[in-house]
């Protein structure tokens, strides 16, 4: 999910990498819509490993580097139940997320996502969820999006929201009328076809 306000996060911070990686930390390659691996279903993490740590800096430096809000594994062509958003500013991971609740009231945000660059549009979804999910180090957490400081989380709970609809392969494009997802394949190919120029200066 990408930053609805100014579409990039300038003050999202780059995670760091460790200086001596067993496996590989690199920036991956976001997948674009409608590449049909984003229509996929991700499966739940089992291992929790070195390979698993590798790959979660990898996607968490591929979000930071984008200046997204959020991502998830499927959006690199991994199928494994695993996202980053941006929780009191910080990027956070997520393994395994499973919301337990959502609030009856909705709150409609501009939405935007790397995967379908340069379209955003209005989605209304529960203003506050919770949701659990295993860090790291395969310890639970449970996180409630009412008890965070609305100021500087006020695209969390749609951002969670938004990152495990791509794990069941849902896009937020689905839901659009055929005007809508066609101005949104043209936002689309414009920035494949400027990436393109840009990479042949």
């Amino acid at each position: 999910m990408q930053n609805t306000y100014s579409m990039t996060d300038e003050t999202a911070p780059v995670p760091s990498v460790p200086a001596k990686p067993v496996h590989s930390i690199h920036v991956e390659d976001v997948l674009i819509w409608p590449n049909p691996v984003l229509k996929e279903h991700s499966i739940e993490v089992v291992e929790f490993n070195e390979e698993l740590a590798a790959f979660c800096a990898s996607l968490m430096l591929t979000m930071g580097v984008n200046r997204g809000y959020g991502i998830s594994a499927v959006q690199i062509g991994n199928l494994r139940r695993i996202m980053v958003c941006m929780v009191d500013q910080k990027p956070e991971l997520m393994i395994n997320p499973v919301i337990n609740e959502k609030s009856d009231e909705k709150e409609t945000n501009w939405e935007g996502c790397l995967s379908v660059p340069g379209y955003h549009v209005l989605i209304a979804r529960p203003k506050n969820v919770v949701v659990t999910y295993r860090n790291m180090k395969n310890e639970e957490v449970v996180l409630n999006t009412k008890t965070l400081n609305r100021d500087s989380n006020h695209l969390t709970p749609a951002c969670i929201q938004h990152e495990i609809d791509h794990m069941d392969g849902v896009m937020f494009t689905d839901g659009l009328s055929e005007l809508k997802r066609n101005m949104a394949r043209t936002k689309v190919k414009k920035y494949l076809r400027n990436k393109r120029h840009a990479e042949n200066q």
